[in-house]
């Protein structure tokens, strides 16, 4: 080496010490893992600055932001199966008598998510101990609800119908109708509200007035949206050659999935037309003074994949005519000869309902009970 490289190669080395004087740091990738250096101060948004050689995930980041392959490295999150399925085994041909080579069965292709490691979801708890044990869940009957067809479980079979009997689930707060004066000053949710007497007898049919409700109740302040129970994520292989399509109930929570099949008669568009008058018979007043239950009227919430019944309101007669008119043309097309792919889902058959106003300044019919 002459004397000018040298030179030079110990300029470079003093040129990067200088670098790493004026701040170079490490940070992890928090989708892939990858570990890389850059100036500080330009650290991407998606990655960690390392805190060690290790470079371990810091304990303030949200465990939704982590990848699969970064998750397990955090303290403060793992990771939740969603789905899994089981991709067809290869058999190679077994002649008689011999011994037969084994299948080749690829693993299973299954989705992650990444969560926190405590507090456990209501419905990963499986004792009730450990349900009654936590102030936000309930120990409940749980209804079996089985897909219309088989779902290839990649044995040869189907995937099993979910267990019946008891389960935990996350609790719903009672609605503000349901609360006290005392409770609904407490809750940020409701406010309690008294009625103002009409001006004008309102006959009772006894020859008498109806009685004026005086003393008020409670009830949600407007907008009101309870919080959405969680779904599970239909796997890719559940609608093959078809589109999911959402099932949500009044307050916009998705509470199923349908298959949309091209081709099948018109029923998927006689469906979507059903679910879609489902929400209009749900349209109520919420400040009437009808002696009876506005939202008393049970139907179904679609055709396809019925589940659960819910409660719609007596009042809307051209929004139950239509349902009625539906389920007929339904039934003429042959619909509900054909196989329709429903998820698997669990379902409670409410009850009651109440009618609660709404955002857009009307009631809507909403279940008590999920």
């Amino acid at each position: 080496m002459n004397r000018l490289t040298w030179i030079a190669a110990l300029a470079g080395l003093l040129l990067s010490a200088c670098g790493d004087e004026h701040g170079s740091v490490l940070a992890r990738n928090l989708s892939t893992g990858e570990i890389s250096s850059f100036p500080e101060g330009a650290v991407p948004p998606d990655w960690a600055v390392c805190s060690s050689d290790d470079c371990p995930v810091p304990s303030t980041v949200d465990c939704a932001k982590l990848g699969a392959t970064v998750c397990p490295l955090s303290s403060e999150c793992r990771l939740k199966e969603l789905w899994c399925d089981q991709a067809t085994c290869a058999c190679a041909a077994c002649e008689k008598g011999k011994t037969c080579p084994p299948c080749d069965c690829p693993p299973p292709a299954c989705k992650y998510a990444c969560v926190p490691k405590l507090p456990l979801l209501c419905e990963e708890l499986s004792t009730g101990n450990a349900c009654g044990a936590r102030a936000d869940c309930e120990w409940t009957d749980t209804d079996c609800a089985c897909p219309a067809i088989c779902q290839d479980d990649g044995k040869g079979g189907c995937v099993p119908c979910p267990p019946c009997g008891k389960s935990c689930r996350t609790k719903v707060p009672a609605i503000c109708q349901q609360l006290d004066v005392a409770q609904c000053l407490g809750r940020s949710d409701c406010q309690w509200e008294t009625p103002a007497c009409p001006a004008i007898c309102q006959d009772d049919g006894k020859g008498g007035c109806l009685p004026c409700d005086a003393e008020g109740g409670c009830m949600p302040k407007n907008p009101v949206k309870p919080p959405c129970p969680p779904q599970p994520t239909p796997s890719p292989t559940y609608c093959p050659g078809g589109k999911i399509v959402e099932t949500t109930d009044a307050n916009g929570c998705v509470i199923g999935f349908t298959c949309a099949i091209p081709d099948d008669n018109g029923c998927s568009a006689v469906d979507a037309a059903y679910i879609a008058a489902v929400a209009k018979a749900k349209v109520c007043n919420p400040y009437s003074n009808l002696p009876v239950v506005e939202c008393a009227y049970q139907v179904d919430p679609e055709l396809g994949c019925p589940m659960c019944t819910t409660f719609v309101s007596i009042s809307a007669k051209a929004a139950l005519q239509e349902l009625a008119d539906l389920r007929t043309k339904w039934l003429a097309l042959a619909c509900d000869k054909l196989q329709h792919a429903c998820i698997a889902m669990a379902c409670q058959a409410p009850k009651s309902a109440s009618c609660l106003p709404s955002s857009a300044g009307v009631g809507v019919c909403t279940n008590d009970q999920p």
